[in-house]
């Protein structure tokens, strides 16, 4: 899978994720081979080179905002880590730190914040308000005050269902549409 194909909202996170998956599965084949973890990235350089594509100018391989990863020797076992979007050690969402260990941590999925500001949700966040604002308007001129005879409720009983069972059938069908893109 090209990573960069996906459809995601935040593609240098999952190119990041791809990059450290296959740096962990690289760092275990090295492991089994030599029967020791690499002591560099160096050492893993030649198992990566067909396998990922970013370089920086010295060399480095390059995370996906385009930074050198970082490779931290444990003495009994190896991690390569982003530091993320930001750059820093820590974080939330999109500026959490992921590993070659856990390249995909729920820690590291976006904030509502970054969700809402950061990301290019716009158009779906305005479309969200705009059905919002024709589904207000659409109930303040269709819905009546309420006949409280037993004939009134049981049919505003029905009404509610009906509109209860279409309103899963629109979610369902926009969930549907929403699956591939990841959000």
């Amino acid at each position: 899978m090209n990573v960069w194909d996906a459809t995601s909202a935040h593609p240098q996170q999952d190119l990041t994720k791809y990059e450290l998956e296959t740096m962990g599965e690289t760092i275990e084949s090295y492991r089994q081979k030599f029967h020791v973890y690499p002591r560099s990235m160096g050492d893993l350089a030649p198992m990566l080179t067909n396998q990922l594509g970013d370089f920086g100018p010295g060399g480095e391989f390059l995370d996906g905002w385009q930074r050198p990863f970082i490779f931290l020797d444990e003495g009994t076992n190896c991690v390569v880590i982003s530091y993320g979007r930001d750059g820093k050690a820590g974080g939330n969402g999109l500026d959490y730190d992921l590993t070659s260990k856990n390249p995909n941590p729920k820690e590291a999925r976006p904030t509502f914040k970054q969700f809402l500001y950061e990301m290019p949700t716009g158009g779906m966040i305005k479309s969200c308000l705009a059905c919002g604002v024709l589904a207000a308007l659409l109930a303040a001129f269709t819905v009546k005050v309420p006949d409280f005879s037993r004939q009134g409720v049981v049919s505003l009983a029905a009404k509610l269902g009906v509109t209860a069972i279409c309103a899963v059938m629109v979610a369902v069908f926009i969930s549907i549409l929403h699956i591939p893109s990841g959000h």
